[in-house]
Parts: structure tokens; sequence; C-alpha cells
């Protein structure tokens, strides 16, 4: 082996290409930290929904469609007209900040926290759709977690298949519906419409004091009021910041509300050598707001299913009578 190793001509192409792909890897990344500091989409996304428009404006036919509809939504859809333009998602990742309490009530920066980014991953799967040229989206799937890697960290994800129909202009603002496509089509004969999704969170500290404290060792069936207290007013305050957003829209009222609490135990240091455990609720409350409006699409009414094989089947004979 000699001492000296001159590369040959394809190791040198090789390692120039290796070079250019992570030099435009590199632009691509902050190309998508930009976008995603101004609230938009990265940059793979952008490519994504520009090809999908390009090739549904350019009239080559219809693009090839990803989607979470069953296939019962998917017949239905095109029954009435509607066809999927393929899935679209929203993401953010946000930290969580974290400050001291010292007595039961309202975090405000986690709960603020969580709020934002919600509306970050809504706020990308609605720009999404309209990049698609769609009308709007539905079953939108809503799903908060705190990653296990990363526990003052918290990912939010929103998840639908967008929808357009022939004939149809692309809307302005796309709507967001988190009913499934049959559940869309009937509040649409009903003569309602979504306007939107409606979310509401509160994140709840639930200091322990003495007196729960010994409530926990106590020997008796009792309720903890300090605790109950905690998980009333941590649903309160979700419904009423879910409510909120529905009157920003004008919404007449929330339909397929979601429900989701958990509840994280926080050691604390109380000195002397030794500790309590205090309690943080996560309450979350969402659905899909919907107004009235007039009718635009008519379920086709259900029929009677005959068996032919009724008609060919010979009608048993009565035994004659003696």
């Amino acid at each position: 082996m000699p001492l000296f190793h001159r590369e040959s001509p394809e190791e040198r192409q090789q390692k120039e290409t290796a070079q250019a792909a992570a030099q435009l890897e590199a632009q691509l990344q902050a190309r998508s930290i930009q976008a995603l500091s101004a609230g938009g989409l990265p940059a793979r996304a952008q490519e994504r929904i520009a090809q999908i428009q390009q090739t549904i404006t350019s009239g080559a036919g219809v693009p090839l469609y990803s989607s979470d509809l069953s296939v019962a939504e998917l017949a239905l859809t095109h029954q009435l007209g509607y066809r999927p333009t393929g899935l679209v998602a929203g993401s953010c990742i946000y930290h969580i900040g974290w400050t001291g309490w010292t007595y039961t009530g309202e975090l405000d920066t986690q709960t603020q926290a969580m709020s934002s980014a919600v509306g970050l991953a809504i706020g990308r799967l609605r720009q999404e759709v309209h990049g698609m040229g769609a009308l709007g989206v539905v079953g939108v799937r809503l799903e908060i977690r705190r990653p296990e890697w990363a526990p003052h960290y918290i990912e939010a994800v929103a998840l639908g298949t967008a929808i357009t129909a022939g004939g149809k202009p692309s809307a302005s603002e796309p709507f967001v519906c988190g009913l499934s496509a049959q559940e869309y089509f009937k509040l649409l004969s009903a003569g309602s419409r979504p306007a939107g999704l409606a979310f509401g969170n509160s994140a709840y500290y639930i200091y322990t004091n003495w007196g729960s404290s010994w409530q926990r060792s106590s020997w008796y069936n009792q309720e903890v009021e300090a605790y109950s207290n905690a998980v009333r007013d941590a649903q309160r305050y979700a419904f009423g910041r879910m409510h909120a957003q529905a009157h920003t829209v004008r919404a007449h009222g929330i339909v397929g509300v979601h429900l989701e609490h958990s509840l994280r135990e926080i050691e604390v240091e109380s000195g002397n050598d030794t500790h309590r455990t205090d309690y943080v609720i996560e309450y979350l409350s969402w659905g899909t707001a919907v107004v009235q409006a007039p009718a635009d699409v008519h379920l086709p009414r259900p029929t009677m299913v005959l068996d032919l094989e009724d008609l060919v089947r010979p009608t048993p004979q009565k035994p004659e009578q003696e």
C-alpha cells in the first residue's frame, strides 16, 4: 500500500458531488428556517405544493394524491362532484418556558406557548391547502404531545385531506374542518358550513399544601377539594378560549368537540431534606366552528336494495289438504 494516496478522477468527482449536495442542503435549511421564522412553510413543503399546483393548472391531468379518507368517504366525495387533492399537514415544535410557582393557579407562560404552537400548526396546514388551490380540508386531526427526548418542548401536528370541486374556483380563505367527509357533506346539506377550528387550552398548577398532603395520607374516603377545583378551573378556561375563537369567526356553534387532559407530577424540594409533589394539569378542547349558510350540496336519498335471488327463488308450496 503506498504511503501517499492520490485521489483518482472518480474519487475527486464523488467528493465534489458530496460537497455540492451538502451545500445545497445547507441552503435549503437556511431558507426553511427563514420561512418558519416568518410563519411560513419549509422549503421542501413549498416545493411539493408548487409541483401539485403546477400539475393541476397545466392541464397535465390529475396528480397522484395521498389521502386519509376511507373508501366510503372517497366514494361519497366523488359522487357529489368533489375530489381529494392530497394530504396536507402543519406542524410546530415549541419550547415552553418554566416559571416558579408558589400557589395554585394558571401557568400563563405554558398556556400561551401551547396556544401559539397550535396556531402555527393550523396556519401552516391552511397555507398548504391554499397553495394547492383547494376549497378546504376535511377530517383534520390535531395531535399535541411532549417529545420524550425534550420534556420542555411541545409538538403540535395538524393533518387532513384537502378537497376541491370541478368547476368551482379555489377559495381565498380555505375552510378547515375537523369533521369526516360524510359529516362535512351532511353539515352542508343541513344548511351550515364550517368556519374553522376553535381551540382552547389551559395549563394549571396545583400547589400541594399541608391540607392536601394530609388528605393524601388520610384513611378516610373524601374529596380533595383543591384538586377538584383546579380541574374545574382548567376546564372552564379551556372552554372559554375555545368559545372566544368561535365568536371571532361569528360562528353559531361548535360541533365535534374533542377533550383531552393530562396530569404531570412536579417534585419540589421544600427544605430540611424534605420534598413535596405538586401537579400540572394540561386541559385541551377543540372542535369545528360552524355557521348557518344556504345548502349547496344534497346527499343522495337512501334506497332499498332488492336481493335478486328473491326474484328467481321458488315460492314454497303449501301442502294440499286432504
